[in-house]
């Protein structure tokens, strides 16, 4: 099946990948290249952020939390005593299996510590009932406190 059907379909898509569509391809790259590319791009940016942001000003924040986040990592592998590479500490969290549960209740204790740092948990009550959802009774409406 893969020899006879499989590889040779993904062999007739490579080609027309490389030949055709590539050839018809735009030479620019993203939608400034269109008539009121960039307006539309401004759109999206607001649209998918809900705020009123350029997508200059997107990336401009996207670029801070990484910096913060790679701070934040290089704080916890000086505390760690880490004398590797941040590289190397990634690829050592991503395969030390004293990182990964083993079980179901493994993975429901760290959800719940992780959900519950304080050791409260909101998810039954005293009587280990899960409690009623509050404000559900109408069913949702968008906007609704806004009427």
């Amino acid at each position: 099946m893969v020899r006879d059907s499989i590889n040779p379909a993904l062999e007739e898509l490579a080609a027309f990948l490389e030949g055709p569509y590539t050839a018809r391809a735009p030479a620019g790259v993203g939608l400034s290249q269109y008539p009121e590319g960039r307006d539309y791009y401004l759109y999206l940016a607001r649209l998918h952020t809900t705020m009123e942001v350029t997508p200059e000003e997107v990336q401009a924040a996207g670029h801070e939390l990484l910096a913060e986040f790679r701070r934040r990592m290089a704080d916890i592998r000086d505390r760690l005593g880490w004398e590797g590479s941040a590289e190397s500490f990634h690829e050592h969290l991503k395969t030390d299996p004293r990182y990964f549960p083993t079980s179901h209740e493994e993975v429901r204790e760290a959800a719940a510590r992780r959900l519950h740092p304080h050791g409260s948990s909101a998810s039954t009550t005293t009587s280990g009932a899960s409690p009623k959802p509050r404000g559900t009774r109408g069913g949702w409406r968008p906007n609704s406190s806004r009427r």
